[in-house]
């Protein structure tokens, strides 16, 4: 029934995002990226550390993967309307033991990202500069059914403090392949695609402490709205999969730099 539904919806709705969608996921970006500038001024730096999640920050500093969900809203508190199109906003923070800012912030700048091997299939460095590179994807989401995209990304770092900094990757390019690996492979056209992913921002923070450092990731990412005939089934499936691709980046980041 799953899988019916999720394929269904390429029937249901076959057109890339809209104008609207497009001008609502900006709107979006800009309510959650004033809300991190916020959080970056006012503090917590970590959102983990809040001291309302201090049960999620033992269960992290004992060795778990703390997700959740999270809603952004603007400046009037409204929440962000986005015609066509669902955003999925997603938490998570891992504690990395013996890992040192210097050496993450090397890594992420010169080499290819951490990346968790169910999902992606390749990863490389395209080009780069003092505070930035691209990064080129070849990403699989498999739920139900499969879909691999290849991505670019442009991701810019900061160091705020000897002990945290912050990277952003932005996704400048999403193209859904079709017949990947076989020699019939091309990028499908916008509008001819599933529609799981449209738009992809990840934002990274990274603190230093005595005994590792501490990450935390915001990615928000998204996909095109379900009918609301079928919602009550494809709704659970894409947040699932929003879940778990957060927890994979934890896991990998965690793997990539755990001494």
């Amino acid at each position: 029934m799953a899988a019916f539904v999720l394929s269904s919806m390429v029937v249901v709705a076959a057109s890339g995002p809209e104008a609207a969608t497009l001008a609502g996921w900006g709107r979006y970006v800009a309510a959650a990226e004033a809300r991190m500038a916020r959080e970056l001024r006012d503090g917590p730096f970590l959102a983990i550390d809040a001291p309302q999640r201090a049960d999620d920050r033992r269960r992290m500093m004992a060795g778990a993967f703390v997700t959740d969900s999270v809603e952004t809203r603007d400046a009037q508190g409204r929440e962000v309307d986005v015609p066509g199109g669902l955003v999925h906003d997603w938490r998570g923070g891992v504690f990395i033991p013996g890992a040192t800012l210097d050496r993450i912030l090397s890594r992420l700048e010169h080499a290819a990202p951490p990346a968790p091997p169910n999902e992606v299939l390749s990863s490389r460095i395209l080009e780069g500069g003092p505070g930035w590179n691209r990064v080129g994807l070849i990403l699989q989401r498999r739920k139900v059914i499969t879909v691999v995209y290849a991505t670019e990304h442009t991701v810019t770092f900061r160091r705020l403090a000897a002990d945290r900094a912050t990277t952003t990757s932005i996704a400048t390019s999403i193209a859904e392949l079709e017949g990947y690996g076989t020699p019939s492979q091309k990028a499908r056209a916008p509008g001819d695609d599933h529609g799981f992913l449209w738009r992809w921002n990840a934002y990274w923070r990274f603190r230093q402490t005595p005994a590792g450092v501490t990450a935390e990731c915001e990615s928000i990412s998204l996909s095109r709205s379900v009918p609301g005939v079928i919602r009550f089934v494809a709704g659970p499936v894409i947040q699932s999969t929003a879940r778990e691709s957060m927890t994979s980046a934890l896991d990998a980041m965690q793997r990539a730099f755990r001494q």
